[in-house]
């Protein structure tokens, strides 16, 4: 991946839904050797419920898309994709005829309310994503915070992303000496 503006590229590794809850001491070994290699390479990376993403969720980047088979359009690929949540649909011309309504509850800003707004890890954690808001749009907050889903605890997190900081610091550094 010589010649990649390393800037410009971002991994973020996430648990997939159907494991959460099954996290053990040996996941967060690999995982955290998994995040210090990403970074010693000079990429930009993030995990879990932190990093640098301005969104909760992919689904809130008004450009992404999940194309079915049948052209039917969703936003969540966490959920069964059933004809009756489909978000849009695929156009012959190739564009994509959005559901306005929908759309609409995606814009949300997921960390706009009482508890997300209190919470310390607001920097870091920018609230449960829009899926799960949609799904629980009359049940307190609470209920879905994402902290509640956490793979570590608070402060495993940030010892992982101090390491993370420090190997980005020593490969930026190992860099500006090359030039």
């Amino acid at each position: 991946m010589d010649g990649i503006d390393k800037n410009k590229v971002f991994f973020q590794l996430e648990r997939v839904w159907q494991t959460i809850g099954k996290v053990n001491i040996d996941q967060k070994r690999k995982l955290k050797e998994a995040l210090l290699y990403i970074a010693s390479k000079g990429y930009n990376v993030g995990h879990g419920l932190f990093g640098f993403k301005r969104v909760a969720c992919p689904a809130e980047i008004s450009s992404y898309a999940i194309i079915n088979w049948d052209g039917n359009i969703y936003k969540c690929n966490g959920r069964t994709l059933k004809k009756e949540e489909k978000e849009g649909i695929l156009l012959p011309n190739s564009t994509i005829k959005w559901n306005k309504e929908q759309r609409l509850k995606r814009e949300i800003t997921t960390f706009e309310n009482d508890t997300c707004l209190k919470c310390k890890m607001l920097p870091q954690c920018i609230g449960p994503c829009s899926q799960k808001i949609i799904e629980n749009e009359d049940k307190p907050i609470g209920n879905i915070c994402s902290l509640q889903f956490a793979d570590m605890d608070i402060k495993e997190y940030l010892q992982i992303n101090f390491e993370i900081e420090m190997m980005k610091n020593i490969v930026s550094g190992i860099r500006s000496n090359n030039l």
